[in-house]
């Protein structure tokens, strides 16, 4: 059980894109780098100023003593997140969104936009407690998540559908991910494809941040660009992975391919990913900026993107009847005509797919 404690919380050698100024080049800051790397650029973003607007705070749990120590990571989001154990696995039930900024700064657009997610009792993440390393190494897939971060945002490699790494498909490096590296999926799931910068950034910089920063699915904590004690990971194996001297194995994030995981070194079962439930028909890759994400007093979500020349919106929410409601508005801030969906459960095959992107 939670039972909130206001304390600040410190950690974890990183800054990012995450407060760069709108409208610019985005980079991952050099200072948020190991020493010899070089910042990867990505294209032209729009970048809210106020994407982390205030450090997180520690909220005290009676902590499950099943999970051995485990669930400890999770402290930060304990007021959005339900994790408890048994002998055989963490359970971790969330929504998947992301309690930074979302969206701002993708350029190459799939029409998608985080909606909340049922990962709550038999779809609740389970991520194994005592985790073995295999006999070989298991390679990742794009068919699904490979980690869940200790926010409860899912983590993907960074490919496609098809689980086959290409440069030129890199959702980063093609402009399909935010600010934070992340975007929705099909499911109008929001997930990350790369180190999520900006939940290190909310973890602060100012000391060693000692806990995971993610679980893989093979139940191998993920720890930041550092180790606990502040140095620099030495000699990674394939997967991005090392043992420390205790001899416990973890793997590490990096600001270049794989970004996570680059495979599994423990036995993975990936039956074990919650399942998505898509509400509505996924929507055709557009190019435009996404400019703001917000929600406004009457608790419409509000996602405004650039094209040709002027400002749209997908404005969205949730009715009392569970359905949610969508307007799809040219012009914003002129009367542009709004044209409006609802979608009600679980996609089905009376469903409409959602209009073309204006102008198309």
């Amino acid at each position: 059980m939670y039972k909130r404690l206001s304390l600040p919380l410190f950690a974890l050698f990183i800054t990012s894109a995450c407060s760069t100024a709108s409208i610019t080049e985005t980079t991952i800051s050099d200072t948020a780098l190991p020493p010899d790397t070089e910042a990867v650029t990505q294209a032209p973003e729009a970048v809210s100023e106020t994407l982390i607007e205030a450090p997180l705070e520690i909220t005290e749990v009676e902590l499950d003593p099943a999970c051995m120590g485990k669930d400890a990571a999770f402290l930060p989001f304990a007021d959005t997140l339900h994790v408890y154990c048994d002998e055989t696995y963490i359970y971790i039930e969330a929504d998947s969104l992301a309690d930074h900024e979302m969206m701002v700064g993708i350029t190459a657009w799939n029409q998608q936009v985080p909606i909340p997610q049922d990962f709550h009792e038999g779809n609740a993440w389970r991520i194994p407690i005592n985790p073995t390393i295999a006999s070989q190494s298991t390679p990742t897939t794009g068919q699904g998540p490979i980690a869940v971060a200790i926010n409860g945002v899912m983590v993907y490699n960074p490919t496609q559908q098809d689980g086959i790494y290409d440069a030129n498909r890199d959702p980063y490096l093609i402009g399909e991910l935010d600010a934070c590296g992340g975007h929705s999926g099909r499911a109008d799931d929001y997930h990350y494809h790369i180190a999520p910068v900006c939940l290190l950034e909310q973890l602060s910089n100012e000391i060693p941040y000692d806990q995971p920063i993610a679980y893989a699915l093979d139940g191998y904590p993920i720890y930041g660009f550092y180790n606990p004690d502040g140095s620099l990971p030495q000699d990674l194996d394939e997967c991005s992975g090392e043992y420390d001297e205790a001899g416990n194995y973890h793997y590490h994030a990096s600001p270049e391919y794989p970004y996570v995981n680059g495979c599994f070194s423990g036995e993975v079962d990936l039956s074990l990913q919650p399942a998505t439930h898509p509400i509505r028909p996924a929507g055709e890759p557009i190019q435009v900026l996404i400019t703001a994400f917000y929600e406004d007093e009457n608790g419409w979500t509000h996602l405004e993107y650039d094209y040709q020349g002027s400002t749209h919106s997908i404005n969205y929410t949730l009715n009392e009847e569970g359905c949610y409601l969508f307007q799809f508005v040219d012009e914003v801030g002129t009367g542009g005509e709004a044209h409006s969906e609802s979608y009600c459960g679980s996609l089905g095959p009376d469903k409409k797919p959602p209009p073309p992107p204006p102008g198309g």
